[in-house]
């Protein structure tokens, strides 16, 4: 049964062309080049907050590097030990918790900031969270100045 609906566009075009909007603004407020920030892993499943999250970064002047899944995620932090981390709580693979509790207990992370993404507003998650390692939390959907003022507060992540 057809509903009248039309397919969206082509989002992969939309977000490139945001994007590509997006760098020519930047590029007309700062005439010299920017160096590149710290490295920022992103490990979030949902396609669109992950590319929100990348986005901004990018803006920010991060390296950006993203995964959907934990497991992944692990495992690319241990390979390219990213100063920073921004991980969702709930995602397939391994949850964000146990991403965070394994990372903990690696040489070398002890230092880390980790910074768990969720869009729960429970307090006992939060609890877990600060239990499992993380640094800071962020609310999703993720406001640019609360982005900002986290990780202008975290060792390694002044871009």
């Amino acid at each position: 049964m057809r509903l009248g609906i039309t397919a969206p566009p082509d989002v992969d075009v939309y977000r490139r062309e945001v994007w590509e909007k997006m760098q020519a603004e930047q590029g007309a407020k700062t005439s010299a080049p920017r160096q590149p920030g710290p490295h920022i892993l992103v490990v979030e499943d949902n396609p669109d907050c992950r590319w929100g999250l990348e986005t901004l970064l990018k803006m920010l002047g991060y390296q950006v590097e993203s995964t959907g899944d934990g497991l992944e995620g692990l495992e690319m932090a241990l390979r390219d030990k990213p100063p920073v981390l921004l991980v969702d709580l709930n995602i397939p693979g391994i949850n964000g918790l146990e991403l965070a509790r394994r990372l903990r207990s690696q040489p070398g992370f002890e230092q880390a900031a980790l910074v768990a993404v969720t869009g729960s507003a429970d307090f006992q998650d939060e609890e877990l969270a600060v239990k499992a390692g993380f640094d800071a939390r962020l609310m999703k959907p993720v406001d640019v100045q609360e982005l900002q003022s986290v990780l202008s507060r975290l060792p390694f992540a002044a871009a």
